[in-house]
């Protein structure tokens, strides 16, 4: 799973790809001035789920565009168990996710540097998936980066009525859409302090 951009804030090429931690899949980075020799600022990942997250989550790609003097990522957010110890293997893997949802969902990441990524304390999904069964009920996956039509933000998206690793599953692309710059908002607090 990789993802490539180019960053007008440094004029370089950058392209985030899947990674592993001890929660299992995870987002490293790599970066290029010409889009040929790339280097990797750590072998490791940048972007992992953490303690806030259930158990059982993993990071499973992250597609990430610059934004209005920041960085936007789309986190793959993979509903899976992953055992932390022993050697890897795909039967392994398979055999730690089995009674796992194996479902995939959409979050939102901001950064500054394409090293340091935040997330919302809620985990809130950005694009929900559809009901059980429909035809983006099992996974959501992401463009690169939305496309801008008018006053609008267009994330077009890929959907699938199975969770992962399920055989024979349709697929289709949706569209999501957001206002410009709809990605947080302040609201008023009532009686509670703000």
């Amino acid at each position: 799973v990789v993802n490539f951009g180019y960053d007008p804030y440094e004029s370089r090429y950058y392209c985030t790809w899947k990674s592993r931690n001890r929660r299992g899949r995870a987002v490293g980075i790599a970066f290029s001035s010409d889009g040929d020799r790339w280097s990797k600022p750590f072998e490791g990942p940048i972007f992992v789920a953490d303690d806030q997250d259930p158990d059982g989550t993993q990071i499973y790609g992250m597609p990430a565009f610059p934004y209005q003097g920041m960085y936007i990522g789309l986190p793959w957010i993979y509903g899976a168990r992953y055992f932390r110890y022993g050697q890897y293997s795909v039967d392994k893997l398979h055999e730690a996710q089995a009674d796992s949802p194996r479902t995939m969902e959409v979050q939102l990441a901001w950064s500054w540097d394409l090293v340091n990524w935040t997330r919302t304390v809620d985990r809130k999904q950005l694009i929900e998936r559809g009901e059980p069964g429909s035809w983006d009920g099992g996974m959501i996956v992401t463009a690169r980066a939305p496309v801008i039509v008018g006053d609008q933000l267009y994330f077009y998206y890929g959907g699938t009525d199975k969770v992962h690793d399920e055989k024979r599953a349709n697929a289709g692309i949706g569209l999501a859409t957001m206002r410009l710059d709809g990605f947080c908002s302040m609201a008023t607090a009532g009686a509670a302090e703000g």
